[in-house]
């Protein structure tokens, strides 16, 4: 196998069937064989759509036996007159039907966003070929095959969703039509500069609000499979709804540094001597309380800390008669804020001052966007 698709790809695609199988009566050797095919379907699959965007005709041999690969594998599970092949039928169509989908998208000026979650339900159709095979061994449970279908819906809207996040650019380039920036474009509409669109989509916190509905559709995809025995799968969501958790945070601390670096002063002191200087810290240590009373440090490895760095600053302060005095107020609100930490963590992150962000913040970051020194897409 192609050492590079495999290491490019989520790991969880080698053993796709299994991460369902504890819901069906199923012979080990046949969930191996299912494994196999779906990831060589999964192989070929990936080809196909990089034959269709790109016009690289020089995988098609590896299409080819991919899919008959797949195909006597599966015709070795299931005899002919099977309803799998059915339902094979179902999601060939279900897949073509994504690729028009998707050109039409294109070229319409409103998609809506039920529209998107049909595009990608179907673009993730050979997907849900893992479940109805399993459900073809054995059918008992039919209110189970449809949650699986259901949660595999939802997965697969929050998957296409970062997709859309991760190819941007080289959508834009291509022409094909991607939900993040179909979002940026209506609210900009006289740039088509790839490179700076892919700023403004994480400046504009567009790509904030988009992982954000990942996650929810990562929520409701659990929802569907609480009560189904499907710990794998579970274990699936959970370990992408953190990926997409992360990215928010990395968004966050990086938005939040360039903010302070764009705000922080250029002034060059003629005189500078020490009493200048302290004056000089000291309005600087006040204007970075922000108005909850935290204090937050980002530059480090840790990530964003809050709880840590206002109780080091107050400790810092409170060693001073005469600083205590000119931080009176400043150390008031401090306290109350650590008082209500509910984080349960001495380092702390409190993500509230992020999302009621002053949005002076937001139309300096929209000023300084163009200039390669102040940012570099994530």
């Amino acid at each position: 196998m192609d050492k590079k698709i495999i290491e490019s790809n989520p790991s969880f695609y080698q053993k796709y069937a299994s991460l369902f199988a504890k819901t069906h009566k199923i012979l080990e050797k046949d969930l191996s064989l299912l494994d196999i095919a779906g990831f060589l379907y999964y192989k070929a699959t990936l080809l196909t759509d990089n034959l269709i965007d790109e016009k690289d005709f020089s995988k098609f041999a590896q299409i080819t036996i991919c899919q008959e690969e797949s195909i006597k594998i599966l015709t070795s599970i299931f005899s002919l007159e099977n309803n799998f092949w059915s339902l094979w039928n179902k999601r060939r169509d279900e897949y073509f039907e994504a690729i028009y989908l998707e050109k039409q998208f294109s070229k319409k000026d409103i998609v809506s966003l039920k529209e998107y979650e049909t595009l990608a339900d179907k673009k993730s159709a050979f997907g849900k070929v893992a479940i109805d095979a399993l459900h073809s061994i054995d059918n008992r449970n039919n209110a189970v095959y449809q949650k699986l279908l259901l949660s595999h819906k939802y997965f697969s809207i929050a998957f296409q969703l970062n997709d859309d996040i991760q190819d941007f650019k080289n959508d834009l380039i291509k022409g094909q039509f991607n939900w993040a920036a179909y979002l940026l474009k209506k609210e900009i509409k006289s740039n088509d500069d790839p490179n700076i669109l892919e700023k403004q989509l994480y400046i504009k916190g567009i790509a904030k609000v988009i992982y954000k509905k990942c996650i929810n559709y990562c929520n409701k995809s659990l929802k569907i499979v609480e009560n189904v025995n499907v710990p794998e799968w579970k274990n699936v969501i959970n370990e992408t709804k953190k990926s997409f958790q992360i990215a928010i945070i990395e968004i966050e601390n990086y938005i939040e540094t360039l903010t302070s670096d764009i705000i922080l002063s250029k002034k060059t002191y003629i005189e500078n001597n020490l009493k200048n200087g302290i004056t000089t810290a000291i309005k600087f240590v006040k204007s970075k309380q922000n108005k909850y009373g935290s204090w937050r440090d980002y530059l480090n490895q840790g990530g964003i800390s809050d709880i840590w760095t206002t109780s080091f600053i107050l400790s810092k302060i409170s060693e001073n008669t005469k600083l205590k005095s000119i931080f009176q107020i400043e150390i008031s609100k401090a306290l109350i804020f650590i008082k209500k930490n509910k984080t349960n963590s001495l380092w702390g992150y409190n993500t509230t001052w992020i999302e009621d962000a002053d949005s002076t913040n937001l139309v300096l970051l929209s000023l300084f966007f163009n200039s390669e020194e102040y940012f570099s897409p994530l």
